[in-house]
């Protein structure tokens, strides 16, 4: 759900490169590897997102430069990426957070 469903378009779709799948005037919906997510208009509250995207390890670097080529990421604590030690059996993982159109 999402107040800028245009903006998120835009973003998702053009700057950072998803095919699109589908469209109507209230959705949208994208291919994200072998996924699709669907954005839907909204006149609530704005919302808030977190997604996440598994990046297997031994190309973490090349997905990070691809991202890096189409927006800005998030730097805290002057690292621009995030280890994650894992509380399950999945390995631990390296995030990378990216700036979306609405933060």
């Amino acid at each position: 759900m999402t107040r800028h469903l245009q903006t998120m378009k835009a973003f998702y779709i053009n700057q950072i490169g998803f095919p699109l799948v589908s469209e109507t005037n209230e959705s949208f919906t994208m291919q994200i590897g072998t996924d699709q997510l669907t954005y839907r208009q909204t006149d609530d509250v704005d919302t808030q997102y977190h997604m996440a995207f598994n990046i297997p390890e031994n190309v973490f670097q090349q997905g990070k430069a691809w991202l890096v080529e189409r927006t800005l990421l998030l730097i805290e604590d002057g690292q621009d990426e995030i280890y994650l030690i894992s509380r399950t059996r999945i390995p631990a993982t390296f995030m990378i957070r990216m700036r979306t159109c609405s933060n």
